[in-house]
């Protein structure tokens, strides 16, 4: 009983908006990551010159190895 004590209602609805936000922040992050990351990694090994990347006319990106 002296646990509740210690929380009050603003406590609990503190934890559950850090909670929300760090949900939220979780989809957004995969989501963006997933489709923005993949490309931002190939295009940082190509300048690195460890592959060769030709885009394709529909857009895709054609991988090949540097020589």
């Amino acid at each position: 009983m002296e646990f509740y004590l210690f929380l009050e209602v603003k406590d609990f609805i503190f934890a559950a908006f850090i909670g929300l936000s760090a949900w939220f922040s979780y989809k957004l992050g995969w989501k963006s990551g997933l489709s923005d990351g993949i490309d931002k990694s190939l295009f940082y090994l190509k300048d690195q010159g460890f592959i060769n990347l030709e885009e394709l006319p529909d857009g895709e990106l054609k991988i090949s190895k540097a020589e």
